[in-house]
């Protein structure tokens, strides 16, 4: 990690909170010395794609944010082969845009999708959604349908996975729908 990230006395940096009460100043930084660090992996790269970089036992705050290791997995795969890596190994990530998070999903929904009762209604849409992710390569280019699929299936699914925890207003908060709280 390269910069500086607060120490604060109260809170986390998730929520807003009264920025002009002393309670909630930085007392500091967390030292540089004790900043997540690695040096020459054996491995012989180091990535990190937005991913957790410390352990449950790292004693500072640095975010609640951490992206899962799909991202961190495809980089590696595609690194993890080379020799020294060049100016083209380099662009070829860059503009990677296979989801490894689809990858994993897509063979569960079309599992899901072919394991529905017989008393279930099959619209030619669902059907025409089914045979979209069948032939899908996992790349999220601009015009893929698989992709807006996938997308709007895993936002459905993490809002009825939390419905029950978050309760009818903090999840239209949590699908964006901030109309209802205006």
């Amino acid at each position: 990690v390269a910069g500086l990230v607060p120490l604060r006395a109260r809170g986390d940096g998730l929520l807003p909170v009264p920025g002009w009460r002393d309670e909630y100043e930085w007392t500091g930084f967390i030292p540089f010395e004790a900043l997540p660090r690695e040096y020459n992996p054996e491995a012989g790269l180091i990535v990190t794609a937005n991913n957790r970089l410390v352990g449950d036992d790292y004693p500072y705050h640095i975010t609640h944010e951490w992206a899962p290791d799909y991202r961190l997995d495809r980089i590696t795969a595609l690194l993890a082969t080379k020799g020294p890596i060049s100016l083209e190994d380099s662009r070829i990530v860059q503009l990677d845009v296979r989801s490894e998070l689809a990858a994993a999903l897509v063979p569960h929904i079309l599992h899901a999708a072919g394991t529905v009762g017989a008393h279930a209604v099959r619209t030619p849409g669902m059907e025409a959604a089914l045979e979209e992710l069948r032939r899908w390569d996992f790349e999220m280019t601009a015009n893929t349908v698989a992709g807006t699929i996938v997308h709007v299936f895993y936002n459905q699914l993490l809002a009825h996975v939390l419905a029950d925890e978050l309760g009818a207003d903090d999840l239209d908060l949590y699908r964006g729908d901030s109309r209802s709280h205006l």
